[in-house]
Formats: C-alpha cells, sequence, structure tokens
C-alpha cells in the first residue's frame, strides 16, 4: 500500500470522481477545514452536503490570535 501524505480530505478524496453522493463529515483546524472547503466547491459538490466543525476556539487557536493582535500593534 502506498504512504498517502497531507491533509486528511486530500487522502479521503482519492479515487472519488464523483463527490455529489457522499456526505462529508471533518473536524480539524481552521486551515484544514477552509482547504476541504475549497477542494469540495472545486469538485462542483453542493456545500449542503458538507458538514465539519473548526477548531476555531481551541484553547492554542485564541492563543494564538491574542499573540497575533499583541504583535499587530
Amino acid at each position: 500500500m502506498a504512504r498517502i501524505t497531507g491533509w486528511v480530505h486530500e487522502a479521503a478524496f482519492v479515487g472519488l470522481a464523483d463527490l455529489e453522493s457522499c456526505e462529508v463529515y471533518a473536524a480539524g483546524p481552521p486551515a484544514m477545514i477552509a482547504a476541504l472547503q475549497r477542494e469540495y466547491a472545486a469538485r462542483g459538490a453542493s456545500s449542503c452536503r458538507l458538514y465539519f466543525d473548526s477548531f476555531d476556539y481551541a484553547a492554542d487557536t485564541l492563543e494564538r490570535q491574542r499573540m497575533s493582535a499583541v504583535t499587530k500593534s
């Protein structure tokens, strides 16, 4: 079996030509969810079959947001 690297959705989409018949459930960091949304749309799939939980409010994410705000001011 070949080793697959990258985002989870990239590996899951390998060999799937038609996402329109799939419901996709995902949870993860904001960058991964944004990438998944872009890929889903690029494949012409309906966003009403895409369900996700972005970890925007995880403790480490909030800390990074605070640090970013401090460095910008």
